[in-house]
């Protein structure tokens, strides 16, 4: 299971199919300290790297030197060594999802499940499904997070720390995480973006007589994405907006209709960028560039497929 950055990891994907998440305690020495949160409980504990050992062993190992509980990280645990360490109140996860845990109103026992193969998922899942593609999104806007934690992926993608941990390791898995494999990973999460997920977070068209925008206050989230975002490459006809809910009010100020050809379109912008911010068109940001591309390439207007191979030249080295 690696550093401590990495054992940290391994307990967050683990531990995100009973709800319980995981952040780093600062201090310590070198083995990692977590704090575990579920509900109302929560509870700090050491993360050690260990093996089904000696019954002794276990036992003397199981609070630190600082009293705090240990919570052991081991490769896989048989249906017996589960059983002897329950007994010892021996706290331990297994990369099968076998555990045993206890704290505050939180009580975790499973046991018996068998070593997963090698790269075998359950079937039907794939890195650009549900809330994962926005992970695949986020490393495509922003691919220092690569390397970052868990905690700050689902920060900037929206979702728990369960999915960020899956996510990036389902791409990890699949060698998506390299650099010559850029262009790969946009075109598998870009049509998946165009066949479904994108249309899902539409909420609400309108029709304006002009696309000049004006926010409810100053203050509040808006971005642009589409030919709008590009007005350097192309004349706008239609507005794109990321906005994070729909305000009725919106609608309101800027006299937009339901009735007539809808040339105005919001969506709901799920992500927080993580770095400096975004380069503004008519005072409104830019989404990210792997969203406007892929708004353009699934745009119905041909004219915008062109704009989109610009804005992809832009941004992903030539294979």
């Amino acid at each position: 299971m690696g550093g401590m950055s990495s054992m940290v990891d391994a307990a967050t994907g683990l531990l995100s199919e009973w709800g319980i998440s995981v952040a780093p305690v600062e201090g310590g020495g070198p083995e990692p300290r977590v704090e575990l949160r579920r509900a109302g409980s929560r509870a700090v504990y050491l993360l050690r790297q260990s093996r089904p050992v000696e019954t002794a062993t276990w036992q003397r190992s199981q609070t630190s030197a600082g009293h705090e509980p240990v919570l052991h990280l081991i490769r896989h645990a048989t249906q017996a060594q589960s059983e002897e360490l329950r007994d010892l109140g021996v706290e331990y996860l297994d990369s099968s999802g076998n555990a045993h845990l206890h704290f505050g109103d939180v009580f975790v026992d499973v046991r018996g499940r068998r070593p997963r193969e090698r790269g075998r998922r359950p079937t039907g899942q794939n890195p650009f499904s549900g809330r994962r593609s926005r992970v695949a999104f986020v490393l495509l806007a922003w691919p220092q997070l690569w390397e970052a934690t868990n905690q700050e992926i689902a920060d900037a993608a929206g979702v728990s720390m369960g999915t960020a941990h899956q996510g990036r390791l389902m791409l990890r898995e699949a060698g998506l995480d390299r650099g010559s494999r850029q262009a790969e990973l946009l075109d598998r999460w870009s049509a998946a973006w165009i066949a479904s997920i994108g249309a899902k977070l539409t909420l609400g068209r309108f029709h304006a007589r002009s696309l000049e925008v004006q926010k409810v206050s100053a203050n509040d989230p808006m971005f642009c994405s589409g030919e709008a975002a590009v007005a350097d490459l192309v004349r706008p006809i239609s507005l794109l907006l990321y906005v994070p809910a729909l305000q009725p009010r919106l609608a309101a100020v800027n006299r937009w209709r339901t009735d007539g050809p809808n040339n105005v379109t919001l969506r709901e912008a799920f992500w927080s960028e993580p770095g400096a911010g975004l380069p503004e068109v008519q005072g409104i940001p830019a989404a990210p560039w792997p969203l406007v591309y892929a708004d353009l390439r699934g745009a119905a207007d041909p004219r915008l497929h062109d704009v989109a191979r610009v804005v992809r030249e832009r941004h992903v080295d030539p294979a």
